[in-house]
């Protein structure tokens, strides 16, 4: 570029040619700094480690066993299925026995049929055969 010294707007010209060309020198020297610090920080880093997916569903089948044991468990030490078994059999014990007791005595009035039905289903639930029925029944309980 050529200056023409008598000039003033040339001289300024050079001047601002000066300063773009010190900025884009700079801003050069910016750039490749960080492309350098960048590739430096790329190669720093460990590669990320996916062996941890591979125990997932392992993980994941151990979590599905651990809480229907849990389940299961909580279920086998239920009071409430002992009550549960008592109740049907206490319930089939009666039917059955008001059914005979109605057979039996079809002309005897509803007090005394209550009073022989009750009498009936505790003889009956005293027996060992029943007292088995409901140990037998409670066991399928807990088991379902």
């Amino acid at each position: 570029m050529t200056v023409d010294y008598d000039n003033p707007d040339s001289i300024l010209n050079v001047g601002d040619s000066l300063k773009k060309e010190k900025i884009l020198k700079e801003n050069q020297q910016k750039v490749a700094k960080l492309k350098e610090e960048y590739q430096k920080e790329q190669s720093a880093k460990p590669p990320v480690d996916f062996s941890f997916l591979k125990y997932k569903t392992a993980f994941f089948l151990l979590c599905i066993l651990l809480v229907a044991t849990g389940i299961r468990l909580y279920v086998a030490s239920m009071p409430l299925t002992e009550q549960w078994a008592e109740q049907v059999v206490e319930e089939n014990l009666k039917t059955q026995v008001s059914n005979r007791i109605a057979e039996q005595y079809p002309s005897l009035s509803d007090a005394a049929k209550g009073e022989l039905i009750v009498q009936g289903t505790q003889q009956a639930l005293a027996s060992q055969q029943n007292q088995e029925a409901m140990a037998n029944l409670e066991q399928e309980y807990k088991k379902s």
